[in-house]
């Protein structure tokens, strides 16, 4: 049994099982209830078309006998007999009794008719073959002339229902008038009235049915004005199926049809058809269940056969499901022999495709780590080599380029440049941003440059240590004359790089390009080439293009000397401490060390420093322990500048520091002072007579540096920030405070009402009155 609860554990094979029996459970219902409806259909129709038939049949029996009776009535009222019954006031008595018993042969010699009757209306009398032939009194009026006189319209060679009175009982005939007139009847004029006998028609109509097996069932008419004929009181209908029925026949318009009415015991087909003759439709009414008995049985016993064949379908699909869930256990069982993935690795859930489909999911995110980790070790080792081949190029053998890349890379066989990207401000780039920051970043610049390199030649980024990204260009085999359009090209890449990188980075980007090579073994001499081409930056600056050719003619000028005449100027401006002077001599020692080689810019640079160092020495001043060690630190700052022009500046402001240096006696500390002034600001606010002047007196400055400075760390002069903090504290005051707003100025400080006013309003866009008010009501 334990194969059989192994089974009954698994969602898919139970899948499949109720798949199968439901698809054939559906197909069988579908079919039974498509047979039953198209048998039910069918039989309906077959039906009609035999209630047709025998109605069509009862149809021509009442036109044949409304036909006899035209005749008969024709004949009647052209008799000469009948018509002097018909027109005479008084008759001989022995003339009158033969007449009347004209009247008897007609009736006699046809069955049909129960009565023919005259109604005279000269001598108001009605003259009639049966019980009561004679009727003239006027207090007893005959039936016929009560009928006559209470229908002014009265129908014409047309058969009518009418209810005679017959041994004290009513009873229902059909009655045919006939009348002189040719158009309609006229009142006063004499009728021939003759009375059909009903049973006549209705046992015409049963023997028809009767030989159909009562194929109609219940027969009915129902005259042109929508009345319904029955034979007897006694009817198969209630009183609102009869009254449905009889809507639905008076909205009909076609000849013939059917329709189904719904009565007390269930439903009933009612089967019409309408006489051409007098507009008569003649009914037939069936029990729906009676019609349809066979094919519910038939109904009956395919409910049975579907439930037998659906037993037999689930046992046929039990075998059919084992077989074909047979290979997918095989697989599960199988793959759940592997490491994690046993019952707990699934989860607990028991659906062999969910699982399998687990399985995939891992197998493919496997294959695609693999993948991804087999390309980022193949991405390692790439870089890796290229930066071996940047370090020892001669080194490298064909073998090591096969090996490494795999065939897949580029490697710049000849000829090639090398384009050193140096990041300018390295320092601060380093400083102002993450690690993280700082990778994409240089990825930003590898993906640019080779972007727009590989628009015109073949392009290979490789990240270098420190603060440049070297680019590898290779170049098409040159032709004669090709050379110079060629460097003029790869320029112009260079440039479109810087451009790009500026404009969407904020980077700036110095290019050194070296000549072009046809050895790779060459990369190494060129790669460090370029990096002593590098040091030129000092001299052209930021974000420029340095070429061989470039460095070469920097190369052939002459080394120069600082003039001892410049120095010596140098330091009479020191000595003096006349800073305009001092930035004319500075202006021209700095144009003669830009005419120096760009390796021998540093050596000028300290000697400049040393020659500082050296002048404020010979000073021999109080001030000058504090000035030196002012020189330190701005030596050190001038040996980390990338350009000379940044070295200008900074010597500026070393210049600036040491004369006010001397001015002060202290050193420019910029958190102390700024924080000095802000402290005494903070303090001494609610005096009137706070200001520059005052501040400047305490400590020990001159007021005119101390304003300068001030604002050109704050951007905002020193008295702005005492008026912004008197501002602040007057809010304070009128929002805790009753004092009035004369009161509050005086205890900020200010000493004119209008001047607060003025900046209060400039301040905070609303009058002093207006902000308490609002703060008040808010």
């Amino acid at each position: 049994m334990k194969w059989l609860s192994n089974y009954f554990s698994r969602k898919f094979f139970w899948r499949i099982l109720s798949t199968n029996s439901l698809l054939v459970v559906v197909f069988l219902l579908v079919f039974c209830s498509i047979v039953y409806v198209y048998s039910r259909d069918k039989t309906l129709d077959l039906q009609q078309d035999a209630n047709r038939k025998v109605l069509n049949q009862v149809n021509y029996n009442i036109d044949n006998l409304n036909e006899m009776v035209k005749s008969l009535a024709v004949s009647a009222i052209y008799n000469r007999d009948l018509t002097s019954l018909m027109n005479t006031v008084d008759l001989e008595v022995f003339e009158f009794y033969n007449k009347l018993r004209k009247l008897e042969d007609i009736q006699n010699a046809n069955l049909y008719i129960r009565s023919i009757q005259i109604y005279n209306a000269y001598n108001k009398c009605t003259y009639a073959s049966d019980n009561a032939p004679v009727s003239c009194s006027q207090d007893n009026k005959s039936e016929l002339q009560q009928y006559v006189e209470a229908h002014p319209v009265l129908p014409k060679l047309k058969l009518l229902p009418y209810v005679t009175n017959m041994d004290g009982a009513p009873q229902r005939v059909f009655a045919y008038f006939m009348y002189g007139s040719v158009d309609n009847y006229s009142p006063g004029e004499s009728v021939l009235m003759v009375l059909i006998k009903p049973e006549w028609l209705f046992d015409n109509i049963r023997t028809l049915n009767e030989l159909a097996d009562d194929a109609l069932g219940s027969v009915y008419l129902v005259d042109s004005d929508g009345q319904l004929i029955e034979q007897g009181n006694e009817s198969d209908l209630t009183d609102a199926s009869r009254q449905e029925m009889l809507d639905k026949l008076k909205d009909a318009t076609d000849q013939s049809g059917y329709f189904i009415v719904k009565n007390g015991a269930g439903k009933q087909i009612v089967t019409y058809l309408t006489s051409s003759l007098n507009q008569w439709k003649v009914v037939s009414v069936q029990p729906y269940d009676q019609l349809f008995g066979k094919i519910n049985q038939i109904g009956t016993f395919s409910l049975f056969a579907l439930a037998a064949i659906a037993i037999l379908s689930v046992l046929v699909s039990v075998l059919f499901s084992v077989r074909v869930y047979k290979p997918v256990g095989g697989l599960v069982n199988q793959l759940k022999t592997l490491p994690n993935r046993g019952p707990e690795a699934a989860g607990g859930d028991r659906d062999e495709m969910i699982f399998l489909t687990n399985v995939y999911k891992d197998m493919q995110s496997n294959i695609v780590q693999m993948q991804e980790s087999g390309m980022a070790n193949r991405q390692v080792l790439y870089q890796y080599f290229l930066r071996e081949w940047m370090a020892d190029s001669a080194a490298i053998t064909e073998e090591q380029i096969e090996q490494y890349t795999g065939g897949n890379k580029w490697i710049p066989v000849s000829p090639f440049r090398i384009a050193l990207l140096k990041i300018d401000d390295y320092a601060a780039f380093c400083s102002e941003r993450s690690e993280a920051e700082r990778k994409l970043f240089r990825f930003a610049i590898g993906n640019i440059a080779e972007e727009i390199a590989g628009e015109r030649f073949a392009g290979q980024t490789l990240d270098m240590p420190g603060d440049h990204v070297l680019l590898l260009i290779g170049l098409p085999e040159d032709g004669a004359g090709r050379q110079e359009r060629q460097q003029d090209q790869v320029e112009a890449v260079l440039r479109r790089i810087q451009e790009t990188l500026l404009g969407y980075y904020k980077l700036s980007i110095t290019v050194v390009c070296s000549d072009p090579m046809t050895d790779y073994r060459q990369a190494t001499a060129s790669y460090q080439l370029a990096q002593t081409h590098a040091l030129y930056r000092m001299i052209a600056g930021k974000g420029t293009i340095i070429t061989p050719a470039v460095y070469n003619n920097q190369q052939k000028e002459p080394d120069r000397q600082v003039p001892p005449e410049l120095y010596r100027k140098l330091a009479e401006s020191i000595m003096s401490n006349q800073p305009e002077q001092m930035k004319q001599r500075l202006d021209s020692v700095f144009a003669v060390i830009a005419t120096y080689h760009c390796e021998h810019v540093d050596e000028a640079i300290l000697q400049l420093l040393m020659f500082v160092n050296q002048t404020i020495r010979e000073m021999k001043t109080p001030k000058a322990g504090s000035m030196a060690v002012v020189l330190q630190r701005y030596r050190r700052q001038a040996l980390e500048q990338e350009t000379l022009a940044a070295v200008r500046e900074l010597f500026d402001r070393m210049l600036l520091e040491l004369t006010n240096e001397r001015e002060t006696g202290k050193p420019e500390k910029p958190e102390f002072l700024i924080g000095a002034v802000k402290d005494m600001v903070e303090t001494n606010f609610t005096d009137p007579n706070l200001s520059l002047q005052s501040i400047a007196d305490a400590l020990n400055m001159s007021s005119g540096y101390l304003g300068r400075y001030f604002r050109s760390k704050e951007s905002v002069s020193v008295a702005d920030y005492i008026n912004e903090i008197r501002l602040t504290q007057s809010l304070k005051l009128l929002e805790q405070g009753d004092d009035s707003i004369a009161a509050i100025i005086q205890k900020v400080g200010f000493t004119n009402e209008s001047n607060y006013f003025k900046l209060f309003k400039k301040r905070f866009g609303i009058t002093p009155n207006e902000y308490r008010l609002t703060r008040s009501t808010g």
